[in-house]
């Protein structure tokens, strides 16, 4: 199984956040395992301007360092992003990356399980999804809620799963599992 991780960590000055990625990632040690670090990263905000869906379809017109994370993106299984919760959220880094996603889909709308979304561009539908955070000082069950469910949501526009949402700190067991158990 080809396993990514996105690591959305903004500060190269915690050690503690990479420690943890890190011992997920031997976790499920015996996979094809990667990880895509954001942090310096040339990676463009979205503009909103449609040309990956109408002049370019399928490619953005910012040629940086997405496209590489596209690629892996396309080629893994199970897709495992991680970030510190900042403000209740994920990190704006990783909120960039994932915006970006959207040449995957096609700009039509189709109606399916009750819901209106895009169709997949190139049929496949994306990595299964996971995600890994660092909780704040104040992090309460609403913070955790409202990530979890932007990220069901970006699951569900995917046409893929949800696995999970977990606490970096968690036993890296209890992820595998939930990666291998599907």
């Amino acid at each position: 199984m080809r396993i990514l991780f996105v690591d959305g960590n903004p500060s190269a000055e915690d050690a503690v956040f990479g420690e943890r990625l890190a011992a997920m990632e031997h976790g499920v040690a015996g996979h094809d395992v990667t990880r895509f670090c954001l942090r310096g990263k040339a990676i463009h905000s979205c503009i909103g301007c449609f040309a990956c869906w109408m002049r370019t379809p399928g490619t953005c017109i910012f040629q940086d360092d997405h496209v590489e994370l596209l690629r892996l993106f396309l080629k893994s299984d199970v897709a495992v992003f991680a970030s510190p919760l900042i403000a209740g959220f994920y990190s704006a880094l990783l909120k960039t990356a994932i915006d970006r996603v959207i040449p995957l889909v096609l700009p039509y709308i189709e109606f399916a399980d009750g819901e209106c979304r895009h169709p997949l561009r190139y049929g496949r539908a994306m990595p299964k999804m996971g995600f890994l955070y660092e909780p704040e000082e104040d992090t309460d069950e609403e913070d955790l809620r409202i990530v979890s469910t932007a990220f069901e949501r970006f699951a569900r526009n995917g046409h893929t799963r949800f696995l999970f949402s977990r606490p970096l700190s968690e036993d890296p067991e209890e992820v595998r599992h939930a990666i291998e158990h599907l």
